[in-house]
């Protein structure tokens, strides 16, 4: 009976033994960069963890539509992020401006169309929140239109620049999305054509388009 009793005890005591180990082992395989769900003002939401950076995982938006600003001339560009990784987007992009003046009888257009294309990388490993750093290759189409005194002249110019830009961007639950950037970028003229006035004469379009200018980014959008 005794031994009966005691093989019961050891057999129990195998079990509890046991048991814990496999507890111990299902919490040290918890993947280190997403820590268990945390109640929020939003119910249960997953934490990513890099480091020192401790946020709300991002990692399921991998498209981002977007719209921001032109500058010269005023307009608005459209852009598509998509997210390739955790931590490398694909970015491309469309743009129109286009701004007017009038002097008397005189009167000036300036418009230009725009086409982007380029990477981000996203350090942080978030997906597309966070910081991103990048290159961008961008082709721009100028066009100048000038009239008054029964006469008109036009020009227009194309250019190719190469950007760096390094921004952060935040993605809010259930999308909205708000992106800041800055950098720098060069472009040099690869098509320029001269206007003519009302009477066939060509006249010389004088551009000045090459050289390095600042490259901002101020963007909304979508993520989803």
């Amino acid at each position: 009976m005794r031994n009966l009793v005691s093989g019961i005890t050891s057999a129990a005591m195998l079990v509890v033994l046991l048991s814990s180990s496999a507890h111990a082992q299902d919490v040290g395989s918890t993947d280190p960069q997403t820590a268990p769900a945390e109640e929020s003002g939003y119910g249960n939401v997953d934490i990513y963890e890099a480091g020192r950076f401790r946020m709300r995982d991002k990692r399921n938006y991998e498209n981002l539509i977007i719209l921001g600003p032109t500058i010269l001339p005023p307009g608005l560009n459209v852009r598509y992020d998509r997210g390739l990784s955790d931590r490398i987007s694909l970015v491309v992009g469309a743009g129109y401006g286009a701004i007017g003046a009038k002097d008397g009888e005189v009167a000036s257009g300036f418009s230009s169309i725009r086409g982007l294309v380029g990477m981000n990388w996203q350090p942080i490993g978030n997906g597309m929140h966070g910081f991103y750093l990048g290159p961008r290759v961008r082709v721009n189409h100028f066009s100048v239109k000038v009239s008054g005194d029964g006469e008109t002249a036009n020009g227009s110019i194309t250019t190719l620049g190469v950007a760096a830009v390094v921004g952060y961007r935040w993605i809010w639950d259930p999308g909205f999305s708000l992106g800041l950037g800055l950098g720098g970028q060069y472009f040099a003229a690869v098509n320029q054509t001269n206007g003519r006035d009302a009477e066939g004469n060509e006249v010389e379009a004088d551009f000045n388009f090459d050289g390095f200018f600042p490259a901002i980014e101020f963007t909304l959008g979508w993520a989803f």
